[in-house]
């Protein structure tokens, strides 16, 4: 089953209702919100989509005051994001009753559009609500996964040939290395070694993917602009004065995707994983409450830094 419009409503209606105490209206259909926030969580199993909750931050404030009974002007960015983070929770968690199952949700996230771009490859938009909640616009979408992400060469998951027996609870810096360096040599016929001085990337393009399940976690793979593009260019075989946006956003999601699969094959079972997105902009706008850093390795690749971050539910 795929949710519909008056299912999307009407939960939306109901958790600002219980949850907020504020109602909701129908707005005209308006351009897609710009410099905004936005609670996002993914659905993974035998429907596979993502539910994102996109609002200004007035509104925001607004929402965050009413969950937490606080005074507007004490409401800060913390209370933002947990009140986004929480009402994708509740909603995402209400839509998924309505999917094919079994289904899992991800933990939920919350990022800013002031300075960074989210981009979602393999969806496409099921279901957009246009809404008004005290004055301010408010917009709820699904996106829903359409098919395989077509690459110009194959990519070649690394089975690391890891029995359940020796499962560790966290992925470990020497595993995560050998699947850098296998997925690096195998699907982009580069090299990757240790940064020893431990050097984030300047620009950034993030990529994203959600583990569900036994273990609930997040692999981040954050990688300079620059080299970006030249990992795009080694994976669909382009010249790299040829590789533009959607070519960087595919890019590096597949290699989220794919870092992200040998991932779950180390960490308990049963566990599944998210549609992978790429983030444009610096990762400090991207927030993932109730997580900790469980691994970090910083890598350079053609002098250029790289980092990959394990992020974990915190128990």
């Amino acid at each position: 089953m795929t949710p519909s419009a008056d299912d999307l409503r009407r939960l939306t209606e109901s958790s600002w209702s219980m949850i907020l105490g504020l109602p909701i209206e129908d707005a005209a259909p308006t351009t897609a919100l710009t410099n905004c926030m936005a609670g996002c969580i993914h659905i993974t199993g035998a429907w596979e989509g993502i539910l994102l909750i996109l609002a200004y931050e007035e509104l925001t404030k607004t929402l965050a005051s009413a969950m937490f009974a606080m005074d507007p002007s004490e409401v800060g960015e913390t209370e933002c994001i947990d009140t986004l983070s929480e009402l994708a929770n509740v909603i995402g968690g209400n839509l998924k009753a309505l999917v094919q199952q079994p289904s899992m949700l991800s933990l939920p996230s919350t990022f800013s559009a002031l300075n960074t771009f989210q981009y979602f490859p393999q969806t496409h938009q099921q279901c957009l609500l246009n809404l008004m909640c005290e004055g301010h616009p408010l917009h709820i979408l699904v996106l829903q996964k359409y098919g395989e992400m077509p690459l110009s060469t194959p990519t070649v998951p690394i089975n690391l040939s890891v029995s359940q027996g020796d499962v560790a609870m966290n992925p470990t810096k020497e595993a995560l290395h050998a699947i850098m360096e296998s997925v690096w040599a195998n699907v982009l016929g580069l090299t990757v070694q240790a940064n020893p001085e431990a050097q984030h990337p300047s620009t950034h393009a993030t990529g994203c993917i959600h583990i569900t399940g036994a273990w609930e976690g997040v692999v981040l793979l954050q990688v300079d602009y620059t080299l970006a593009q030249r990992l795009a260019a080694a994976m669909f075989a382009m010249e790299t004065a040829e590789v533009g946006d959607a070519e960087i956003i595919d890019a590096i999601a597949e290699l989220a995707n794919i870092i992200g699969g040998n991932v779950k094959a180390l960490v308990p079972q049963p566990s599944a994983l998210s549609l992978a997105s790429t983030l444009q902009g610096p990762p400090s706008e991207q927030f993932f409450p109730q997580v900790v850093t469980v691994c970090m390795l910083h890598l350079l690749c053609e002098d250029a830094p790289l980092t990959l971050q394990i992020l974990r539910k915190q128990t």
